[in-house]
């Protein structure tokens, strides 16, 4: 259903600026890896993700396994979401759910450095290829 009527987050985006919380943001339309690619370069930053915390559908989890879910996520596009940097503790999470109904997931840091990286949790960091 998102993927075929997907709701435009408009006003969440006009919000987080509003409130001054962002210090980048855009829309996930290329898929997770190509946007943060595209916000890391712009920003000439280091952006690692962290697999466990990028979001998979339970459905994508059966139907493809954790290692083939997870590249899909990744990689993937279409998604519609928005996808910003800000400080920890910046954003009144509270308020933005309470607006909004909609959870705000964490799946990276910023980092000096360029390019985006992947911490699968086993180890340093790799260039997200």
């Amino acid at each position: 259903e998102a993927f075929a009527r997907p709701t435009p987050r408009i006003s969440e985006a006009c919000c987080l600026v509003e409130h001054e919380w962002v210090d980048a943001l855009m829309d996930i339309s290329d898929g997770l890896s190509g946007d943060v690619g595209h916000m890391a370069a712009a920003s000439g930053v280091k952006v690692v993700l962290e697999a466990s915390a990028v979001p998979i559908a339970d459905a994508a989890l059966v139907a493809l396994g954790a290692e083939r879910a997870l590249e899909a996520a990744l990689h993937g596009g279409e998604d519609y979401e928005l996808l910003f940097v800000t400080d920890q503790g910046v954003v009144d999470v509270d308020l933005f759910v309470q607006r909004f109904g909609l959870d705000l997931t964490r799946v990276g840091r910023v980092l000096e450095g360029e390019g985006v990286w992947l911490d699968r949790g086993e180890g340093d960091p790799r260039p997200l290829e």
